[in-house]
């Protein structure tokens, strides 16, 4: 088992030990080629950043990435998914990494056509449980991610939708351990949000961008 917190955390302490120069929080805006074969990728304030090659990773900005920067089409669905997380009613430890497994269920959720994926308790107390890819669907990112779905605030409709389809997710969840997990409480402790960026196929975007050899575009992970 990966644990994906710890492992980023641990590349990045690498990375700095290996003398990368990295910078956080800083927006990049653009890529070039040089006629020295080098990658020049621009940086919001007027900073650049040059090596022999790029890997742009953009999550939910992926389309408009691809578009703006490489002039591709890659069209993408951003949904805001939510998880639940839901406390053991005695012993943890049965319902923890080292004893329980992940698991995938096909049971109808009602709200999408994946069913069910739960995590044991790992980092947090209590065991994840969500409805696969059932999330609201942002239809304008430029208004905003609803503050339902997770974000800063978007437009009043998108609001209302973000927060009827969260309920309802929260409601699945809920009615899916009734029937699988009576040693779990019967309501969650805790609800979060995150983004799927899902291609048409639900495949990973994982390759060298055509015409830009030592540029490579990654995205797409499609709840994967």
């Amino acid at each position: 088992v990966l644990f994906a917190t710890p492992a980023v955390k641990k590349a990045w302490a690498l990375a700095r030990q290996l003398g990368v120069d990295a910078r956080e929080n800083a927006a990049a805006t653009g890529v070039a080629r040089k006629k020295d074969g080098t990658v020049e990728v621009r940086v919001a304030g007027g900073g650049v950043v040059r090596g022999k090659a790029v890997v742009v990773a953009p999550g939910a900005w992926l389309t408009n990435v691809a578009a703006t920067w490489f002039g591709l089409d890659v069209p993408t669905e951003i949904s805001a998914e939510t998880v639940s997380y839901f406390r053991p009613k005695a012993d943890a430890d049965e319902y923890g990494y080292a004893k329980m497994p992940v698991f995938i269920s096909d049971r109808d959720n009602g709200l999408g056509l994946y069913g069910y994926y739960g995590l044991p308790i790992i980092d947090v107390p209590g065991v994840k449980v969500s409805a696969h890819h059932s999330g609201h669907v942002l239809t304008d990112a430029a208004a905003g991610r609803p503050a339902a779905a997770g974000g800063a605030g978007g437009t009043e409709t998108d609001e209302a939708a973000a927060a009827e389809r969260r309920a309802a997710i929260i409601a699945a969840n809920e009615q899916f351990v009734a029937d699988f997990f009576p040693g779990l409480e019967a309501k969650p402790f805790r609800n979060d949000n995150c983004l799927y960026t899902s291609t048409s196929d639900l495949d990973y975007v994982l390759d060298r961008v055509p015409g830009f050899e030592n540029a490579v575009l990654v995205g797409g992970g499609s709840g994967h």
